[in-house]
C-alpha cells in the first residue's frame, strides 16, 4: 500500500472523501469488509461509510475512493437530521486497511495500514484559485512548476482537476503530485516552459473555471472565479 490521504492531521467535520492507494491492482469486492473507519477507542463507527455495492475505483484498480455518508453529512437531509454528521467536531477518527484486502492476483497485501485524524470544524469556503502562489520555473530548467493553496484540497479532485497546458492549450506532458496536508501541487516535465495551470471541470459537479498564466518566469494575472461545486472538500449545503 502506498498511502492514505488526506495527509493532514486534522480533517473538517464535513469530510466526504478519502484515498486509499496501492501499489498492485486490486481485487473488487473487499473494500467493505476490509475497509473500516474506528473512533479513538477502536470501535467500528456504524453507519459512518457510505454502503455501495459499486466500489469507487480508478481505471487502474490502484486507487479506491471511501466516502463517508453524503446523507448523513447535506444539511437538510433526512439522515443528518436523525444521526447527524458521521463525524464530531473534536474527536479523534482513525481510517483503517486490513491485510484481508486482496490484489487482482488475490494475494493478501502484506500488512494492515491506518491512518489517525482530528475531526475540526466545516469546510464551506469556496475554493479561490487568486489566493493560490505560482512559484515559476526558469526557461530551460528541468525546476518544478509548483502552486501552494491558501488551505488543504481534496487529494482526488487535484488529481483530476488541475493540470498544465501550454500556450496554444495544448496538454503539457509530465508528472505531478500533491505536497503534504495537499496544501501544494508539483508539476514538472521537460515542456514545462511556458505551461497555463488550469483548474478543469469536474466531470461529476459542475464546472471550475480559473487560470494562472505564465511567460518565462513572470507570472500574469489571467484568473477568474472557480466554481465551488467543483472543488468542495464535503458538502456545498
Amino acid at each position: 500500500m502506498l498511502g492514505i490521504w488526506p495527509t493532514a492531521a486534522q480533517v473538517p467535520r464535513n469530510l466526504l472523501r478519502l484515498y486509499v492507494l496501492f501499489s498492485a491492482p486490486m481485487s473488487e469486492g473487499y473494500a467493505a469488509g476490509h475497509i473500516r473507519i474506528l473512533d479513538d477507542a477502536g470501535q467500528p463507527m456504524a453507519g459512518a461509510l457510505l454502503p455501495a455495492a459499486d466500489e469507487l475505483w480508478d481505471a487502474d484498480r490502484h486507487r479506491i475512493t471511501v466516502l463517508l455518508d453524503p446523507a448523513r453529512i447535506k444539511r437538510g437531509l433526512a439522515a443528518h437530521r436523525l444521526a447527524g454528521y458521521p463525524l464530531r467536531s473534536g474527536e479523534r477518527f482513525r481510517l483503517m486497511v486490513d491485510d484481508g484486502f486482496r490484489d487482482a492476483a488475490g494475494t493478501p497485501i502484506r500488512a494492515s495500514a491506518e491512518r489517525r485524524y482530528q475531526v475540526g470544524g466545516d469546510e464551506r469556503r469556496r475554493v479561490e484559485p487568486g489566493r493560490w502562489a505560482l512559484s515559476v520555473p526558469a526557461t530551460g530548467t528541468a525546476d518544478p512548476l509548483q502552486v501552494t493553496f491558501d488551505r488543504p484540497l481534496d487529494h482526488g479532485l487535484l488529481s483530476r482537476c488541475l493540470r498544465v497546458t501550454g500556450p496554444h492549450g495544448q496538454p503539457v506532458e509530465g508528472s505531478a503530485a500533491t505536497g503534504p496536508q495537499e496544501r501544494s501541487w508539483r508539476g514538472s516535465g521537460r515542456e514545462l516552459c511556458q505551461p497555463r495551470v488550469r483548474p478543469g471541470p469536474d466531470p461529476a459537479r459542475g464546472r471550475a473555471r480559473a487560470a494562472r498564466a505564465y511567460h518565462g518566469a513572470v507570472p500574469a494575472a489571467l484568473i477568474s472565479r472557480a466554481s465551488s461545486h467543483s472543488w468542495e472538500q464535503g458538502d456545498a449545503g
